[in-house]
This record gives structure tokens, C-alpha cells and sequence, in this order.
């Protein structure tokens, strides 16, 4: 978090946005081919980071709209990661894939 919001106030919009975006698209996908190999079911895992990829690219040119995909997709994330009782796991979890999320709304959102 500390590193994250560094970059936040060092960098501008456009970089924040690329870097952080990229950066989590990058993570999740190799632990999801490392976790599975390439197969169908690889690909069907991809699909949230995928859009997150496609979140990043909206964000950069549409602030709005990229702001209210990743505020949105921290939200489902939270839910589905919570929806049941609350262990370590999703905790740890929850700081890996949401709070990147959330960042990268405020960021989007942000005027240069």
C-alpha cells in the first residue's frame, strides 16, 4: 500500500494508471498459468483479469467510465471474496486483488 501510493503522488494519471494496471494483470495471469498450465479452464480464470487489462485501457482515455469498472470490480471482488466467514486467506486475498482495485479508481478518477 505504502508503494502504491507513493507512485500515486510521484507519477502522473496516465503512468499510475499503466504501470499499477499492468503491473496486477501481469501478476494474476502468471499465477493463474502457473497454478492451471494452458488449458480452457486457464482461459475461463483469465476472464477478470482480462477485463482488468481492458479496465486499464478505458481508464486511461475515459476517466468516468474507468473509474465507476474498477470501483465496480474491487466491489464484486470484495463480495465474492467475503461472502462467507473471514480467515486469513481472504484477507490476504482481498489486499492482493481489491486494493489495487480501489486505487486504481481513485487514481482514474483523479484530475491532473
Amino acid at each position: 500500500m505504502k508503494n502504491l501510493l507513493y507512485v500515486g503522488y510521484m507519477l502522473n494519471r496516465e503512468k499510475v494508471i499503466k504501470r499499477t494496471g499492468y503491473t496486477i494483470f501481469l501478476i494474476l495471469t502468471l499465477f493463474t498459468v502457473l497454478s492451471h498450465g494452458f488449458s480452457i479452464v486457464t482461459l475461463i480464470e483469465m476472464m477478470p483479469w482480462i477485463l482488468i487489462l481492458l479496465a486499464t485501457w478505458i481508464g486511461i482515455k475515459y476517466r468516468i467510465i474507468g473509474s465507476i469498472i474498477f470501483f465496480g470490480a474491487a466491489g464484486f471482488m470484495t463480495f465474492l471474496i467475503f461472502r462467507n466467514e473471514i480467515y486469513s486467506a481472504q484477507i490476504l486475498t482481498f489486499s492482493l486483488v481489491a486494493t489495487p482495485l480501489l486505487f486504481l479508481g481513485f487514481q482514474t478518477i483523479r484530475k491532473e
